[in-house]
């Protein structure tokens, strides 16, 4: 679920290696495996993506600027706000 919030925000492909059961049991000696295995399989994965569909994709440098933007409009009118509130 770490990536739940970045799926929001950014299109991506989530790979993760899972060693924990469903259940309570919590066994950390299969964490390692767990993780090599996730890489390998990105890896392989990765192969089979072509340069140009990667091209196609919005630069995340594009995405971080419309955060920035967003943020700072926002920033802007919180400011805005406060000094209307502070003359009443």
């Amino acid at each position: 679920m770490e990536a739940a919030g970045l799926l929001q925000n950014l299109p991506c492909l989530v790979i993760r290696g899972i060693c924990d059961c469903a259940d309570s049991h919590k066994n950390g000696n299969w964490e390692e495996h767990a993780a090599a295995v996730a890489a390998a399989f990105t890896k392989e994965l990765l192969g089979y993506v072509y340069p140009e569909e990667v091209q196609i994709q919005l630069l995340v440098k594009e995405l971080l600027d419309d955060i920035l933007s967003a943020v700072q409009r926002t920033e802007g009118n919180v400011i805005e706000t406060k000094t209307n509130v502070e003359r009443m």
